[in-house]
């Protein structure tokens, strides 16, 4: 608010449009850091009976609010410059602006370094936003300091053209968070190095023999998971129940995940079933090698033999899933 009332009396002393549409980007950031503050308030209530993962996705709603409060003014603030770039308005900007401006640009700078710091500390969305917000804050105000130094010597409306160019930082501004926000919103794939660790420590267990199907939901900070452990077939059912309820204690206190593992009985010792797995990974692998295989096991029925798999296609594969099952039933 400070940073808005500065550049706004400035602007009036000036004349400047640019000054005024850097002010107006000033009051913005006030309106988002309210939107921020009750986001994180909503976002902190605990779980309760209608939403039994809690309120942390309240971050992103927040968030989305804030993109459709800049999206507004930066379209305002390209109005007006445009208006001014029509009519040729030339305005010289006078020194009193120019040093508001360079003070805007280091608070700015500050508070792009503190909301970075803070937003990754805490993995939180919106504060990594504002800090965004901030860096073109920076940007907008160098552009108008800029113009502001060449705008005696130059020919031009360089007002209107800096109005038009903050207006642009502000809308990109807005559709980034948007593009960011709709992601976490829609769920993201978790990161490679948070599933390779799970993985790699579930396989460190005696008794399991592979691990597949991990599946991640995030609700802001609390985040659940599910997951296949395969198991020997023959190994006593309470013995894979324990090993199951080991690894779901061990990734809540390593990644503060609750995961809940799910036990595939393996056929281990079976010469035939170890001769139908390698046939039919030989099958898949000729139809597409980036195609994987588990959970095969085999089951004798009245008809004959019935072979059970899963098999894991690749989302760029040429292949149809009527297609794939169709070629490798037939062969």
């Amino acid at each position: 608010m400070f940073l808005f009332a500065a550049k706004f009396i400035a602007s009036l002393a000036t004349g400047s449009l640019a000054v005024r549409a850097d002010a107006v980007n000033n009051l913005s950031d006030a309106g988002t850091g309210l939107i921020t503050f009750y986001g994180f308030r909503l976002s902190a209530k605990p779980a309760d009976k209608e939403h039994p993962f809690g309120h942390a996705r309240g971050e992103y709603i927040a968030t989305l609010a804030m993109a459709m409060l800049i999206l507004t003014l930066g379209v305002e603030v390209g109005k007006s410059s445009i208006k001014s770039i029509w009519v040729g308005e030339k305005t010289v900007i006078a020194p009193v602006a120019l040093y508001v401006l360079a003070g805007s640009i280091a608070v700015k700078l500050c508070l792009y370094v503190f909301c970075r710091r803070v937003g990754k500390r805490i993995s939180s969305s919106l504060l990594e936003a504002a800090a965004v917000d901030s860096l073109s804050d920076v940007a907008a105000s160098g552009v108008i300091l800029v113009a502001g130094l060449l705008s005696p010597v130059v020919d031009l409306p360089l007002d209107g053209i800096m109005g038009l160019l903050v207006a642009g930082f502000i809308l990109f501004t807005g559709f980034s968070l948007i593009k960011d926000t709709a992601s976490y919103l829609l769920g993201e794939a978790p990161r490679k190095e948070l599933y390779d660790a799970i993985l790699k420590l579930v396989l460190t267990h005696e008794g399991v023999l592979d691990a597949h199907d991990l599946v991640i939901h995030s609700y802001g900070h609390k985040k659940f998971a599910t997951l296949h452990v395969e198991v020997d077939a023959e190994h006593p059912l309470w013995q894979s129940h324990e090993t199951a309820d080991r690894i779901e204690r061990e990734v809540q206190e390593r990644f503060n995940i609750e995961l809940v593992v799910h036990l595939d009985p393996v056929q281990v010792n079976d010469e035939e079933v170890s001769a139908l797995r390698e046939q039919v990974t030989e099958i898949l692998a000729e139809l597409d090698e980036a195609i994987s295989m588990h959970d095969f096991r085999v089951v004798k029925c009245a008809a004959g033999t019935r072979m059970i798999f899963d098999a894991v296609v690749p989302y760029q594969s040429p292949w149809t899933q009527a297609e794939l099952e169709k070629k490798v039933s037939e062969q």
